[in-house]
């Protein structure tokens, strides 16, 4: 009697580890699928923030801020020399 249950569980021991290793195959395969279609939106993420920065250091550059200073508020660099700084000092009392 326990020989035939052993017999029995053996036989429906070996479909079930067939059908887990069949399933754990078919999610590797699925999870696969799943790291390329994100390595390749990493890939386009990637890309496209390198444009913006570079977009970002051409908005920031001194040559441009300085023609647009120039030629849209007729702005003129003041030298070095005329320019004045002034320090306040705070939380004291000044007599």
């Amino acid at each position: 009697m326990i020989k035939k249950i052993g017999i029995l569980i053996l036989v429906l021991a070996i479909p079930a580890v067939l059908a887990l290793s069949s399933w754990q195959s078919s999610r590797f395969d699925q999870l696969e699928r799943e790291v390329g279609r994100l390595e390749d939106q990493q890939g386009t993420w990637l890309e496209s923030n390198k444009r913006h920065i570079a977009g970002i250091s051409t908005l920031l550059s001194v040559e441009r801020i300085d023609r647009l200073a120039q030629e849209g508020a007729l702005l003129v660099r003041v030298p070095s020399e005329r320019i004045i700084q002034v320090e306040i000092a705070q939380g004291r009392n000044v007599e």
